[in-house]
This record gives C-alpha cells, structure tokens and sequence, in this order.
C-alpha cells in the first residue's frame, strides 16, 4: 500500500463525521477535468491501486475532497505596480480585494509594493521583487493556525492585537500606498478655513485622530473575535513559530536569511508586554529549536546552522521607517476584520455552516498540535534539501552567465516608498488645498481621489468623526475644502 493510502486512511479516523459535507465551491464529481494526466487515466496499475484504496476505506470520496480542498486565506487590500499570483499552473495580475486562497505564491516585481489582509487580521507588506506562499490556515475554536512560507525579498507579517495603539504626533510614514481603496481608511485632512495660530502649531491633532479611530474600531471588532493566531514561517535558512508575532525578514536563496520580531513598543501597542518566537534551524537530524527576543535582528548564513546576532545595517534601519506609523493601513485591516472575519472565527459556529458556507474545515486543538510537530520535521527536511540543490544550481548560473546575485538587504526595497514618503514632508504636511475646478469640491471626485475631509478641532475629533468613530457611516460635505 502506498504512503498515500496510508495517510488517508489515518485520515478518516479524525474526519469520519464530515462525509456528507460539501465544502463551498465543491462539486459531487472528483475528476479534475483541467489538470487531468490523459496517461495517468487510462493506467491500468493506477486504477487498480485505486480500487483496492476504495474497498479498504468506506468514506474514500469525503477524504478526496478533504484532501483537495483550497481555503481561503486573504485578500489584497493594496497594490501599487505590478503584483502577480500564480494558483496551480495560472499566473494572474493581482489588484484590491483579489482573493488569495490556500498555496497561491503571490510576487511582486521591480518597484511594486503590496498589502495583503489575511482573514485571522494579520497583515503580509511585500517590497518589491519579493514572493510569499500561505501554504495552509486552520480554524478551531480556540485559534487560527497559519503556515506560511518566506519565498524571497523583504516580507513584513504583521498579527492582529487587541490592545490599543499609543497615538502619534509624526505624520504617516508609508505614503506610497495614498490614497487607499478604502475611502474610509484615508487620513484625515483639516478645512481650509482655519486660523493662522491653527495653521501654525494645530497639525498634530489631525494625525492623532486617525489613531483614536483605530482604537474605537479595533474595540468595536474585539467584541466579535478574540481568537489568537498562531504563525509558522518557513524561511529557507529558518522556521520561525509564535503567537501574535510580527516580523520583518529579508530572503535570498542559497544565501543569507535575516530576520526579526518587532517589539509592542516599536508596533507603539499600550502595556507592552515580552514576545518571543522558536527557531529551528536546518540539518535532517536537527531538531533543537532555539527561543529568540524581539528587538533584535538575527541573521543565518549558510549551511543554516548557526544563529547569530546582527547589528542592523542603514539600509535595514531606513527600511524599517517606513513601516513604523501606519495607522491608516491598519484601520483598513480593522474594516475588512469586521467585513470579511466576523462569521468565519465565531466562537459558535458550527463545522457544517463553516463548511458549507465559507469553505473551512473545522479543526480540533489535538489536529493543530499534530499539525505542527508534523510541519516542523518536513519543513527542516524539506528545505535542507532545497538548500544543496539551489546552492549548486544558482552559483553555476551565476558563473556560466558572468552575473553577479544580489544583495540580500538593498536599496530597491524601500527607494520609491522613501520618496514618496519625502514628498508628504513636513513642509508639505502644513499646507491645505483649496478647489480650483469645481468638479474637485464633489462628493464623488473627493472620495476617487481618496479626500476625506473634517472640521478643524483643537480639543476633539471634528464633526464627520462625532457620528461615528468607526468611519463606516462618514460622508464629506458636497462643497468642504480640505
């Protein structure tokens, strides 16, 4: 009997009372008719194989479906420049609010950018020329298990929290990305008529208040959900697991790998508390697993047996800016929370309504331990190997076309995000625009063009914000400047 065979068999014994059970998007037929193997179909061996499995195991055809089924995991909030998906053997062009759905490999190419929203609330930045697979989510009723794999580039993962984000007085940092998609997740900008003293000295009270929204959002949606997430990613020097973990890595193959676990003070998250996060490294036979802090980078070079220290270099530093003060990318994660999350991670649902309706498999906490210990050994294995086939392969590319491979940490990662941040500068954050045509004082031009207007305020939110701090209700006045 083959391995195959046997996994499934094993297989039915957790998920027996799911037989009857359609996920959405499943059909009663197995065929796949797209990638079906002509050969493969009419091999008598196959088929033998096939009928003797289906004799042996009563509910072959549920575990088929089981076995085959693609969970969705995300969507995008924002691209800007070319992203692209590839799912099986398709390569598709991705823009706001695609779906990514479980092994799609999602890329960016020279001077792109990309937020992804994954369905727990952690949020996936990719710079350019970087890739990332969500290899798997899991749903039980304690947590979210996420397994995700760190292809190439520089990725930052971002987990949801539930605690409050200190305001901040210093403007937004990764402007590339304005306006958002989301009309409602846009900064706020002031009235033209405002006093000279206001002008002066009042323009930090417009940049708290984007935080003061996320706050009453974040509560808002904590009603709903409080699952934690818990995140294994596989790097290929590294695996990498913890609980509401964020981190920020830099991935070449068959080179070095650097990565680390930002602190709740730098994330500016109220009572901060310790996070840590296990490592193990490659090596078929190495199963040690070591804890890392946050605060620090760490880098593995090859052949990926060892951990090191790493004092960041500029590149690193000027990179990490960028990402620092976002709260208008996370009160567009907060809206797609409450869209998309709030039936998927209830705490009542039922395995059919999850099944049936969203398309997830309901697992239990023994599954997800199984899970994990299993994805610890065959990652290690996995990318062990990996690492001896593409050392030898990239390195005689290399040198039979005269080329030279690129730096692991480089300025492409952040050099159009930088400027465009440049340009929002300081000078440019005390200036207010007042219409020159008439069509820029409509409600529909303002709200294309990501403009959300508000009355100046010294001691409190301005009048839009007063009807609901959720901003899911606001709507600028027809002819307001901003």
């Amino acid at each position: 009997m083959s391995v195959k065979s046997l996994i499934l068999i094993l297989f039915s014994v957790l998920c027996f009372a799911e037989v009857d059970t359609l996920y959405r998007g499943q059909t009663k037929s197995l065929v796949d008719w797209q990638g079906l193997d002509a050969q493969d179909w009419l091999n008598l061996d196959s088929w033998k194989e096939a009928t003797a499995f289906k004799s042996k195991v009563k509910y072959w055809e549920a575990l088929q479906r089981i076995q085959k089924l693609k969970e969705p995991v995300g969507r995008v909030l924002s691209c800007r420049g070319e992203c692209r998906l590839f799912r099986d053997a398709g390569e598709h062009q991705v823009q706001y609010m695609s779906e990514v759905m479980e092994a799609d490999e999602i890329l960016t190419y020279k001077d792109s950018y990309l937020w992804v929203f994954l369905y727990d609330g952690t949020l996936v930045r990719l710079s350019p020329e970087s890739s990332m697979t969500v290899k798997e989510i899991n749903i039980s009723d304690e947590k979210v298990f996420l397994h995700a794999r760190l292809n190439l580039g520089n990725i930052l993962w971002l987990s949801r929290s539930q605690k409050d984000i200190q305001p901040q007085k210093l403007r937004e940092t990764d402007a590339i990305f304005f306006p958002l998609e989301i009309y409602e997740a846009n900064p706020l900008t002031r009235d033209g008529n405002i006093t000279v003293t206001q002008y002066l000295f009042g323009d930090q009270d417009v940049v708290t208040d984007q935080y003061l929204r996320v706050n009453d959002f974040v509560k808002k949606n904590n009603k709903i959900i409080d699952k934690k997430t818990e995140s294994l990613l596989v790097l290929p020097n590294a695996t990498i697991f913890g609980e509401g973990i964020s981190l920020e890595a830099y991935v070449s193959i068959a080179g070095d790998n650097y990565f680390k676990l930002r602190t709740e003070e730098e994330l500016f998250l109220e009572e901060p508390e310790a996070i840590s996060a296990q490592v193990n490294l490659r090596g078929y036979a190495n199963t040690s697993k070591e804890t890392i802090e946050a605060g620090s980078w760490y880098r593995v070079s090859m052949p990926a047996r060892d951990l090191v220290l790493y004092d960041p270099n500029p590149h690193m530093n000027i990179n990490e800016l960028i990402t620092r003060r976002i709260p208008s990318i996370y009160y567009a994660r907060e809206f797609m929370f409450n869209k998309y999350s709030s039936e998927i991670f209830d705490k009542k649902i039922t395995p059919e309504v999850l099944a049936m309706d969203h398309g997830y498999r309901k697992w239990s906490s023994k599954e997800n331990e199984m899970r994990l210990e299993f994805l610890w050994n065959f990652s290690r294995k996995l990318e062990t190997s990996n690492l001896a086939v593409a050392s030898r392969y990239r390195q005689g590319i290399l040198k039979k076309h005269s080329l030279k491979d690129k730096e692991v940490v480089r300025v492409d990662f952040f050099d159009k995000a930088l400027s465009k941040y440049l340009e929002h500068g300081e000078v440019d954050r005390e200036k207010f625009y007042n219409p020159k045509r008439n069509s820029e004082k409509k409600k529909f031009w303002k709200r294309i063009n990501g403009i959300r207007s508000k009355a100046y305020s010294r001691t409190g939110l301005g009048e839009s914000e007063k009807k609901g701090t959720s901003g899911m209700d606001e709507s600028p006045d027809e002819g307001s400047t901003f």
